[in-house]
């Protein structure tokens, strides 16, 4: 019933703005409407999935004199979605040699998809100006040798985080640049394309839909998110520093911002009531859990517990706490086989359930 409500303001916000430009002032994150027009100019664009594994910090020494190994599982293929008004492609993109092809090449009509040692990248040729969500998520094998899907996508949105580049070549007289996918940058591209999936159920005429979607301030969402996940070191740090300084100890620790515990259902009927402001972003449900007290492992055994939000493991690794949100299921892994799931209403409330990660099952058709 909850979605339906949704499709039903989604619908009438569009019809609001099929009357022009839509303008919320304060602390809204919706500020303004900019949309180019000129749809006849094109850029290409090379967008850059994230290396894997994540981070140069993910690795560990095995012996003193052995091999470094990381401590995240085994890249199998990556699964990209570009979204858009007119635009709606799925790939797959494999490691090299997984796939037993002999080729680092996939196409993607007349663009490609190109794998360069840990770098890869696909090369577009876009319409200026004109939105798209582009998410990949990594399909990783487990202690079995099967294929998972545990961990939440990366993302990117263009125009918002195309950077131009000053070389743009000989022949190409247009725009050329990159569009950098983040972990950070996920969930915006996500909502971005449950917006576009949802708009395709309507009757409205695709422009509308297409202002609606460009009007929205989507890169003010991604500081907001890349900035309550950069405060978290800098507050923790403070915190450490006035307890060693008072010689006491923290009742209460800062909470790591995953913006995964957020209710996509609900920000996405904000946005579409045109009520959407910071404050929906807030994770005042939300609590914090040391790994250690609840899964009696010491500090060297908690490298075998990670979770689906790549930043979200350096914390682990660092300070071993994990954020949840109040009455909902977390699933986090463990020994690369197994998901907990947490789920409580407060720190001193939370129940624990053992399941096997879920299997990666390819519905493409």
């Amino acid at each position: 019933m909850k979605k339906n409500i949704f499709y039903l303001t989604f619908l009438l916000a569009i019809a609001v703005l099929s009357a022009g430009c839509l303008i919320i002032l304060g602390s809204s994150i919706i500020l303004g409407c900019s949309i180019d027009n000129k749809l006849d100019s094109y850029e290409k664009i090379s967008i850059k999935i994230p290396v894997w594994p994540p981070f140069e910090d993910a690795f560990q020494s095995q012996a003193e004199t052995g091999p470094c190994q990381s401590t995240y599982p085994e890249l199998a293929k990556w699964i990209v979605r570009i979204r858009g008004e007119d635009v709606d492609e799925k790939m797959e993109v494999f490691v090299d040699g997984l796939d037993g092809s002999e080729t680092n090449t996939f196409g993607l009509n007349e663009n490609s998809c190109n794998i360069s040692g840990k770098e890869i990248s696909i090369n577009l040729e876009v319409a200026k100006n004109k939105p798209l969500s582009i998410t990949a998520t990594p399909i990783t094998l487990n202690k079995n040798n099967q294929p998972v899907e545990f961990f939440k996508c990366a993302g990117a949105i263009y125009p918002q985080n195309f950077e131009v580049l000053k070389n743009k070549g000989k022949f190409w007289q247009g725009n050329k640049g990159n569009v950098q996918m983040t972990w950070e940058n996920g969930f915006s591209a996500q909502l971005m394309q449950t917006l576009y999936d949802s708009a395709a159920q309507s009757s409205y005429d695709e422009q509308i839909i297409q202002d609606f979607i460009a009007g929205f301030n989507w890169k003010k969402l991604q500081q907001y998110i890349q900035g309550q996940i950069d405060s978290f070191e800098e507050n923790m740090q403070a915190e450490m520093n006035i307890q060693t300084n008072e010689n006491t100890q923290a009742t209460s620790l800062p909470m790591f911002y995953n913006p995964w515990l957020l209710d996509m259902q609900t920000v996405l009927e904000k946005i579409a009531m045109q009520g959407f402001t910071a404050t929906a972003l807030n994770l005042k449900s939300s609590f914090q859990i040391s790994l250690k007290d609840k899964l009696h492992r010491d500090n060297s055994e908690l490298i075998a517990v990670m979770s689906s939000f790549v930043p979200e493991n350096q914390i682990i690794q660092k300070y071993g706490t994990i954020s949840l949100a109040k009455d909902k299921a977390s699933l986090f892994s463990l020994d690369n086989l197994y998901g907990v799931i947490f789920t409580g209403t407060s720190a001193k409330n939370v129940s624990i359930e053992y399941v096997f990660l879920p299997i990666f099952i390819n519905d493409e058709k």
